[in-house]
C-alpha cells in the first residue's frame, strides 16, 4: 500500500532531479515510462539520479514501484491531452511527474494507516 511518506520520498527525489536538470525527459518520454511495469526502473535506465530505492529492487520495493506506477498512470489518464491547461506543463516530464504526485496527495482517499503518526512538538 502506498503511503503519504512514499509519495513525499518520491517528491524529494524529483526535486533533486529538477534542481540538477537531469535527466532531460520530455512529457512524451515520461508518458512512455508510465506505460511500463515499473516507471522507476525505467527512470534509472534513463539516467535519473534521485533516490528511487523505495521503488526499485528486491525485498518488496519493486512491488511498491509497480503500485506507484499504476497510481501515477491513473492520474495521468485524468489529464491526458490537457496537461498544459490543467497543470501548466507542456515540456518537462519530471515536472509533470511532480505534478502527478501532488495530485496523488490531493486525490487519494487517505485512511489512518496510510498517514504518518502526528509529530509531537
Amino acid at each position: 500500500m502506498i503511503t503519504l511518506i512514499d509519495i513525499c520520498f518520491l517528491q524529494f527525489g524529483l526535486s533533486h532531479s529538477l534542481d540538477r536538470g537531469e535527466p532531460t525527459l520530455s512529457l512524451a518520454d515520461l508518458k512512455e515510462g508510465l506505460k511500463t511495469d515499473n516507471l522507476f526502473e525505467w527512470l534509472k535506465v534513463k539516467g535519473f539520479t534521485g533516490d528511487l530505492s523505495m521503488f526499485t529492487g528486491g525485498d518488496g520495493y519493486g512491488e511498491r514501484g509497480r503500485e506507484m506506477t499504476a497510481l501515477l498512470l491513473e492520474e495521468d489518464g485524468a489529464f491526458d491531452g490537457r496537461e498544459r491547461r490543467k497543470l501548466g506543463i507542456e515540456k518537462n516530464g519530471i515536472a509533470y511527474l511532480m505534478s502527478l504526485t501532488i495530485e496523488l496527495v490531493q486525490s487519494l482517499k487517505w485512511s489512518d494507516d496510510r498517514l504518518p503518526a502526528p509529530v509531537k512538538h
